[in-house]
């Protein structure tokens, strides 16, 4: 355990912004579009673990939260698991993503009508000059 404080006891988390949750059940999966890692807890736990992230605490505070010393460590080693994941990271982490690709599908049944398009075509039948 002393080793999870060395490395996390001073953030403040937050989910990655690319948080996927699902809900099946009284199960909640959490998934991460980064990693491409996923956990699955207890609908409770992860009412509580909202609770506490809302609350702005470190990994410290967040243990301290609970009375019962098993709830403590399940909180400690969820919590490692979901920095592991980067399903949970530093709130003060900025997030950079590149564009990596871009992929068009030119068709011939383009109708101009779309927002971003720069076209403003009011009929499909008249033909360009």
């Amino acid at each position: 355990m002393g080793h999870i404080k060395s490395i996390t006891n001073t953030n403040i988390y937050k989910y990655t912004d690319g948080l996927r949750v699902s809900y099946k059940d009284n199960l909640v999966i959490l998934a991460s579009e980064e990693s491409r890692e996923w956990i699955k807890i207890s609908e409770e736990c992860f009412n509580i673990l909202n609770r506490v992230l809302d609350m702005n605490l470190n990994y410290d505070e967040i243990l301290e939260c609970f009375e019962l010393e098993k709830d403590k460590k399940y909180f400690g080693e969820l919590i490692k698991c979901l920095c592991d994941s980067k399903i949970l990271i530093n709130k003060k982490h900025v997030m950079n993503r590149r564009i990596e690709s871009v992929c068009l599908i030119v068709t011939n049944r383009c109708n101009l009508s779309c927002n971003h398009c720069c076209a403003d075509a009011t009929d499909l039948n008249t033909k360009d000059e």
